[in-house]
């Protein structure tokens, strides 16, 4: 492939990428806990929970709370 096609197609491809971010959504907050960190964000709450050592499990929620959803899924929470 020559080096302007690359650059052409590159460009071509350049406005759809921009549609793609989302705004920033920054910590507002960091609470330690006993099995991860809560972060306190901008507009919701993240949530990192570290299951075992190759395990991280990350739950996010736009509101102030996380809902407690049934899964039809077998997750191990504990």
């Amino acid at each position: 492939m020559k080096p302007y096609a690359l650059l052409l197609s590159l460009l071509w491809l350049a406005p759809n990428a921009i549609a793609q971010w989302n705004p920033l959504n920054p910590a507002q907050g960091i609470e330690r806990r006993s099995d991860g960190v809560l972060f306190t964000m901008q507009t919701g709450l993240l949530r990192l929970e570290i299951c075992s050592d190759s395990i991280v499990r990350v739950v996010y929620t736009p509101t102030s709370s996380f809902p407690d959803v049934k899964h039809f899924a077998v997750i191990k929470t504990s």
